[in-house]
């Protein structure tokens, strides 16, 4: 049996903000069912599908924002320990 290197993976999405100055920050996207915490999904598939219902409303730009946020769907094991910390 060979190793498939992504089973068992688990998706989020990642959103860069861009603000004026210029600076980004990054975050990972919100479960609006679990208060903010973040959204894990087994299937990259899964996250596509999260991202396009999630961006395809109104968006509010924050202090300073200069643009929506692009989004990237990334698997939780390649995450940087700062945004890991935030599932």
């Amino acid at each position: 049996m060979t190793n498939h290197p992504h089973r068992n993976a688990q998706y989020v999405i990642v959103a860069t903000h861009s603000f004026y100055g210029p600076s980004e920050t990054r975050e990972l996207v919100g479960d609006r069912e679990r208060m903010g915490r973040a959204a894990v999904f087994e299937t990259r598939e899964g996250a596509a599908e999260y991202l396009a219902a999630y961006d395809s409303g109104t968006y509010y730009l924050r202090h300073n924002e200069s643009d929506r946020p692009s989004y990237t769907i990334r698997t939780v094991r390649s995450l940087p320990r700062y945004l890991a910390e935030q599932i």
